[in-house]
């Protein structure tokens, strides 16, 4: 295995790992492995954050680039989606509208 195929094998082991700390996986109330793994790109702060879909809505009257992410949360022992939302400014560089 090269250290590109390490590194993936890594962050998946570690993804699962996370995953399991949910009290409801553990106790079968949710699934054994997280349904959208293959998409998951990083867990930031205990937060499970996935791709990007890009998608042109009117904000303040202009149509805009906007950022979604499913982002996954533990709540109450579980896991809990949400979407998050970033929209692109002028320059093309992605900002937090504060949106999820």
């Amino acid at each position: 295995m090269d250290a590109t195929g390490a590194e993936r094998l890594r962050r998946r082991i570690e993804g699962h790992q996370h995953w399991v700390t949910a009290p409801a996986v553990r106790e079968g109330r949710q699934p054994a492995a997280d349904p959208e793994a293959a998409e998951l790109e990083e867990i930031l702060d205990g937060v499970r954050l996935y791709g990007r879909e890009v998608a042109h809505e009117r904000v303040d009257g202009r149509i805009v680039p906007v950022t979604r992410r499913m982002a996954k949360r533990l709540v109450d022992g579980a896991w809990e989606t949400s979407f998050v939302e970033a929209e692109a400014d002028d320059s093309g560089d992605s900002v937090s509208s504060g949106r999820a």
